[in-house]
């Protein structure tokens, strides 16, 4: 199998499986959904993003209440990596970017015991900035590991090309809309 149809394949069934969650989280909060119109991206985002200003700086806020989640997330995303490693499709290990990276939940527990240096992006300042003291305290002493920090929305985010061995984005493709997932995908190319 091709590296981009085993990529595309593994990112298909996170993608579906996040969706399921999310939906599951929907009813389970009995949450009224969006009357915003899907072509309206402006509305989307401008309400994730207030959505994301509003929620706790912990591992619980990241994941949406599912904090029972985090190890067996990891657990898989490891695997994963493993698999990409087994068949020669990622073979450097000097830096990463955490796309979508909230307070560094991934950052800290999956990419910095791999790679030398990880950048993060994320559109909620106060998770990646350290305002809020749970965010500037969670990753703790790896923090010297972190490289850049940027505050950026991932539909408007453009990675450096060639820059990074592996490029992460997960949970958070469920918010961005088909077509700017597909554009994102494609600058990371």
């Amino acid at each position: 199998m091709e590296r981009s149809a085993i990529i595309s394949s593994g990112v298909l069934r996170k993608r579906k499986v996040l969706r399921n969650i999310q939906s599951r989280m929907n009813s389970m909060f009995h949450q009224k959904k969006s009357n915003a119109d899907p072509d309206d991206k402006d509305t989307i985002y401008e309400k994730a993003k207030a959505y994301w200003a509003s929620i706790s700086c912990n591992v619980d806020g990241m994941l949406g209440g599912f904090v029972h989640l985090h190890v067996p997330d990891i657990h898989a995303s490891k695997q994963f990596i493993s698999l990409l490693k087994a068949k020669g499709m990622l073979t450097k290990f000097e830096r990463a970017i955490d796309c979508g990276c909230g307070i560094g939940r991934v950052t800290k527990h999956l990419l910095l015991p791999l790679f030398e240096s990880v950048d993060m992006v994320d559109v909620t300042e106060s998770f990646i900035q350290g305002i809020i003291p749970e965010s500037a305290n969670y990753i703790g002493k790896e923090n010297s590991r972190i490289g850049n920090k940027l505050v950026c929305s991932l539909q408007q985010f453009e990675p450096l090309s060639c820059h990074y061995d592996l490029i992460w984005i997960q949970w958070v493709t469920g918010h961005l809309t088909d077509d700017d997932f597909s554009k994102f995908l494609r600058r990371c190319k």
